[in-house]
């Protein structure tokens, strides 16, 4: 009988652990984000993303584009990140520190 509640309560809690696993992540991302790289909390949690290019094109022209994705077990969603947000563009060194961040 101890073993069915205990079975039913760890059953109970995992969308307790999943939504504090989220909470936790989007906090960490908020304070390295934020704090520009002064303490990095996300950065100690994850691991690094891999950044790689990809050809797009924006009618004939072509357009720098690069994917960050992390690897893992599961693929999880990957960020493109285009040129055009700032004068620097895609390589500009805040906006590849959010994508690494956000990938």
């Amino acid at each position: 009988m101890a073993t069915v509640r205990l079975a039913l309560a760890l059953l109970l809690s995992l969308p307790l652990c999943a939504g504090a696993s989220s909470l936790i992540l989007t906090t960490s991302f908020l304070v390295e984000f934020l704090g520009q790289g002064g303490w990095r909390p996300l950065s100690t949690l994850t691991r690094e993303p891999a950044a790689r290019p990809l050809s797009a094109r924006s009618g004939l022209r072509p357009v720098a584009v690069d994917l960050h994705t992390r690897a893992g077990l599961f693929r999880p969603p990957a960020l493109v990140l285009v040129h055009g947000l700032s004068p620097e563009g895609k390589n500009d060194r805040r906006l590849r520190e959010a994508a690494a961040l956000l990938a």
